[in-house]
């Protein structure tokens, strides 16, 4: 039974001296607090200013500060891997807030699949819905030309068996990850999770559910939103497992690319069947949604295809590491 387990929520912050004091609350106001054995933060290069947010929690929750000196999301994750001591590892981030029942769901996911061995179970992030464009996103990833069926945006209508689960909003089994090597330390700023979730799902499956659902307030303007979505493209060719990690989202942007090269008079054949493809789509969603800004998706979805092909692109060209 699980209604005894203890959990290791691991969070990590950087530059959020805004947000800390929220996603901290949230953890506070959790329906299965007594649950939680030890909330580990990750000072991740971050500053004075966001640690003594945190400080205020102290004597509110089990938290223990780990300070780490310079910024790189593989190091901080394997860190709170390694200083874990309870069975189960939740994983969120200091820029997301996550409703009360969020650790008691995960739980119950975790009890459902308990037969089949579980590596982990999660569910979907959504922005905060505080300004327009974060909106239109919401609206976009409603849509698999917007999610791609990649797990970092997808929200399934039902259980569904994943290639990983996003650390916005994860439940790990704490010796699974260390048999599996922990996180990869190469990986920074993103695409940890990704390359992790390919040798977890050797030890055991790994499942999305469409809830619950946390609100991620990952970039603070759309420019960051494009440049977030051109590094989840490029660091696709550091994994070995690259082309099945690459998302439905690339194919359309890549073919967009390839009509900018052609030199004949149909070069703009494919692009004319791209965008009524987008077209029609966004009607689909005005459909279901009854939004009359689904009307200005297939120009929030061109951009995401294009940051998203370009990352691949370089990726596939330098087969580097994006930098911060």
């Amino acid at each position: 039974m699980l209604d005894k387990t203890k959990v290791t929520v691991g969070l990590i912050c950087y530059r959020e001296r805004e947000q800390i004091a929220s996603i901290l609350q949230s953890l506070v106001e959790q329906t299965v607090f007594h649950q939680i054995g030890e909330v580990l933060l990750v000072q991740n290069g971050d500053c004075e200013q966001t640690l003594n947010s945190a400080k205020i929690f102290l004597k509110k929750l089990p938290l223990i500060i780990l300070p780490h000196p310079i910024n790189h999301i593989g190091k901080a994750r394997a860190m709170i891997v390694n200083q874990a001591s309870e069975p189960l590892i939740a994983f969120t981030d200091g820029d997301c807030i996550v409703p009360p029942n969020w650790l008691e769901t995960l739980l119950i996911h975790w009890n459902h699949c308990a037969d089949l061995s579980p590596s982990g179970v999660g569910g979907p992030n959504r922005l905060p819905e505080n300004h327009l464009w974060k909106k239109l996103m919401n609206l976009s990833v409603s849509h698999f030309l917007g999610h791609g069926w990649s797990p970092q945006a997808w929200k399934p209508k039902n259980r569904a068996s994943v290639s990983h689960i996003p650390t916005t909003n994860a439940l790990f089994s704490s010796q699974k990850i260390k048999q599996a090597g922990n996180f990869s330390k190469k990986f920074h700023p993103v695409g940890e999770d990704l390359e992790l979730g390919f040798r977890l799902k050797a030890l055991g499956p790994l499942y999305l559910f469409p809830e619950p659902l946390v609100i991620n307030n990952y970039a603070s303007s759309y420019f960051m939103n494009l440049k977030r979505l051109f590094r989840f493209g490029q660091v696709q060719w550091k994994n070995k497992n690259s082309l099945l990690a690459l998302s439905f989202s690339f194919i359309p942007g890549f073919c967009f690319f390839l009509a900018l090269g052609f030199y004949y008079l149909l070069w703009w054949l494919p692009l004319a069947g791209y965008f009524s493809f987008l077209m029609i789509a966004a009607l689909q969603v005005l459909t279901n949604s009854r939004s009359i800004w689904a009307l200005s998706l297939p120009f929030f979805w061109f951009l995401q295809h294009s940051s998203y092909s370009l990352g691949v692109i370089s990726g596939l060209l330098t087969q580097k590491m994006p930098k911060q």
